[in-house]
């Protein structure tokens, strides 16, 4: 006869789901009185990822949902690759869509810093044009205005959404 399931192991899964996947497995160990490695155990058994992929509830309370992808390519062909990889991942999340997915370019790591990327206006606007036109979906641009006015044409780059952030130090 199979062991009777615990109610610690759905009570778990709902402080974590319902966190947002914000607590630490460690901390709703300890709140439920079991061990951490239990907790870990019964996330991958019970897939957690799987039953709350996608956005928790987002449509439910009535909001649109969009996506936000973040750039490490260095060339178009990288940023191919990354918009093939995005459509993949949106594609298998089984999520509907109502905003534009925004390709960020930014360099806010120092990643394309430190693998000599150039930072020249033709190059990341290739970039940027390149994920744009193989995502194959509604797309655009999110940047600082720095990076819309001094490293990226976005005039060139037709038919798409442009959203800045503004940055200020306190």
């Amino acid at each position: 006869m199979a062991a009777k399931r615990r109610p610690e192991r759905d009570k778990a899964f709902e402080i974590w789901r319902d966190s947002n996947k914000m607590t630490p497995l460690k901390d709703i160990a300890e709140r439920l009185g079991v061990a951490e490695t239990l907790i870990r155990k019964w996330k991958c058994q019970d897939k957690w990822d799987k039953k709350t992929n996608g956005n928790v509830g987002a449509h439910d309370v009535g909001l649109k949902v969009g996506a936000y992808h973040y750039s490490y390519a260095l060339t178009p062909d990288d940023a191919i690759k990354e918009a093939n990889n995005c459509r993949e991942t949106i594609d298998s999340a089984d999520v509907l869509l109502e905003l534009p997915v925004f390709f960020d370019m930014e360099d806010a790591d120092g990643y394309k810093q430190r693998n000599g990327f150039s930072f020249e206006v033709e190059e990341t606007t290739s970039i940027c044009k390149s994920f744009i036109d193989n995502l194959g979906l509604d797309c655009g641009v999110y940047a600082s205005y720095s990076w819309l006015t001094d490293k990226i044409d976005w005039q060139s780059l037709c038919c798409m959404e442009c959203t800045m952030g503004k940055y200020r130090r306190y």
